[in-house]
Parts: structure tokens; C-alpha cells; sequence
């Protein structure tokens, strides 16, 4: 038998978005209390273009407000990662 255990966050509770380059693996973090935040066109490290995933950002920008302050709770589940064990 395998147990899992899920997690629920409630999209009242997000704060940060972050977006990792797919080159280069720097993260940007973004302050969803903030309406006003903009998602550059390129990494600021290695200029990859960030397409559409700045989109995709830029989409759930809008769609934030509406889903933090629903009368009903909205939330996303995801599985608990699995403990990493090292040795030492």
C-alpha cells in the first residue's frame, strides 16, 4: 500500500510567482499583491526570450484578483514532495 499526501493552497494564500529561465535557470519572482508588476521579454541573464510563458504570467495577472477574493475558496492541489534523504 502507498500513502500520499496532497496539499491544498488556496489562491488567497499566493504571494510570489516564479519564473526560471529554461537556459540559463535563473528565477524571477513576481509579487502577485501587486497589480503592477511586468514580466520582462528576455532573462535578464542570458536573453532567452521568455515568449510564451510571459504571457501565460501576464494572463494570470488578470485572472488573480477573481480567484483570491471568490466567495468560494479556489484552490490548487499538488502531491507533497517525497524527503530527500543525504548521506553524510
Amino acid at each position: 500500500m502507498v500513502m500520499r499526501r496532497k496539499i491544498l493552497f488556496d489562491f488567497a494564500d499566493l504571494r510570489i510567482l516564479n519564473i526560471e529561465c529554461a537556459v540559463c535557470k535563473v528565477q524571477l519572482r513576481f509579487d502577485v499583491s501587486k497589480s503592477d508588476f511586468n514580466v520582462p521579454d528576455k532573462c535578464p541573464s542570458c536573453g532567452d526570450v521568455f515568449g510564451a510563458s510571459k504571457h501565460h504570467i501576464e494572463g494570470y495577472r488578470h485572472v488573480f484578483p477573481g480567484l483570491s477574493s471568490s466567495k468560494h475558496k479556489i484552490m490548487i492541489e499538488v502531491d507533497e514532495p517525497e524527503a530527500t534523504t543525504s548521506l553524510t
